[in-house]
């Protein structure tokens, strides 16, 4: 079954049909052909994956962010973060991950923290010579630093009601590496990194 679905999920993405349709056509394939499920189980588990109270959540983690965009936040963050950050090779990268770290921990949402500096710091990069998806890349992997703080606070022994330990230091540990790569991976590509503030 597992063969199967991984031949049909290649010769669905060969076929050019998006992600979703086919991961569900590939899925839905081997339920029928070898399970003796009935196919009512694809309806039900889609509803059920729908029903969550966090899926309901995020057009308002988006306003949230659009609303700190619109109030002029997400521009201070970013000023400020590029004033710590902003010397070193690699700065403006940097302060991207900075800025989504800060704004993480504000909002507590990946999705309001993409919304909101990405729209700030995508152009600014891009500008700046920085290639395109490397500047998306990097903006999709700091906004994570939201989910840090759930995802990895079992790394401490001290209480999880303990905010520097459930979140602080997993979010700087986070951040620090990824800042740390960043910067290593902006003087690789100097080619692509034309400009003075890179």
């Amino acid at each position: 079954m597992s063969g199967f679905m991984l031949l049909a999920l290649v010769g669905f993405f060969a076929l050019g049909l998006p992600i979703a349709i086919a991961i569900a056509a590939a899925s839905i394939g081997g339920i029928a052909f070898f399970t003796s499920l009935p196919l009512l189980v694809v309806a039900q588990k889609l509803m059920t994956t729908l029903d969550s109270f966090p899926l309901m959540a995020v057009p308002f983690f988006i306003l949230a962010g659009n609303l700190m965009e619109a109030a002029g936040i997400s521009g201070r963050l970013v000023e400020f973060a590029k004033t710590m950050v902003g010397g070193i090779r690699g700065g403006l990268a940097a302060s991207c991950v900075l800025t989504c770290m800060i704004f993480a921990a504000v909002s507590g949402s990946s999705v309001a923290t993409t919304f909101a500096i990405g729209a700030i710091i995508i152009p600014a990069m891009t500008r700046h010579g920085y290639p395109a998806g490397f500047a998306a890349a990097l903006q999709a992997t700091s906004a994570e630093l939201a989910s840090a703080p759930r995802s990895r606070s079992a790394i401490c022994s001290s209480p999880a009601s303990d905010p520097v330990c459930s979140s602080g230091l997993p979010s700087s540990f986070s951040s620090t590496s990824i800042a740390a790569r960043t910067t290593g991976a902006s003087a690789t590509t100097r080619v692509a990194c034309r400009s003075g503030n890179r």
